[in-house]
This record gives C-alpha cells, structure tokens and sequence, in this order.
C-alpha cells in the first residue's frame, strides 16, 4: 500500500490499534521518509532546470 492510502484509512479509522506504539510510529516515520522524498525530488528538478 502507498502512504497515501495508509493515511486514508488513518483517517478513515480502518487501521486497527492505529494509536499503538508500533503502528503511531510507523505513521510518524513514514510520514517523515515521505517528506524527505518530496524534498530530494524537488532538489533534483530545480537542478535540472538550471
């Protein structure tokens, strides 16, 4: 499953013992690792546009 649809079934309250340790904090660091995906990829297209 991709990350955007773990957080819609977040949301959605489909995710069972979603405020366990295990499950929040997998949340939070995939959460996270998405950010820094997004981040790179937008480096990676302003260098290749200058």
């Amino acid at each position: 499953m991709k990350f955007e649809e773990f957080r819609h079934a977040w949301e959605a309250g489909e995710i069972k013992d979603k405020y366990s340790h295990e499950v929040e904090a997998d949340y939070i660091e995939w959460e996270a690792l998405e950010m820094e995906k997004e981040r790179w990829l937008e480096l990676l297209n302003e260098n290749k546009i200058s």
